[in-house]
């Protein structure tokens, strides 16, 4: 069952998928860019232009693209 779930989260990400130096808006903490991607954890590791360190968004998080 486990296995599932985490597979179910990967297709997900790969729907949304987000690559690293993109650019983010979270509702919370404004626009930032993505410094890293962990698989392991399922979230991506971002740099938010209003904080002085990178934050881990899990990728059912709310992450807009900045265009």
């Amino acid at each position: 069952m486990r296995r599932a779930m985490i597979q179910e989260a990967k297709v997900v990400r790969s729907e949304t998928e987000m690559s690293v130096g993109e650019r983010v808006r979270h509702k919370v903490f404004g626009e930032g860019t993505i410094t890293g991607i962990d698989d392991k954890a399922q979230s991506y590791l971002v740099r938010f232009d209003s904080l002085t360190t990178d934050r881990r968004i899990r990728f059912d998080g709310k992450l807009e693209r900045v265009v």
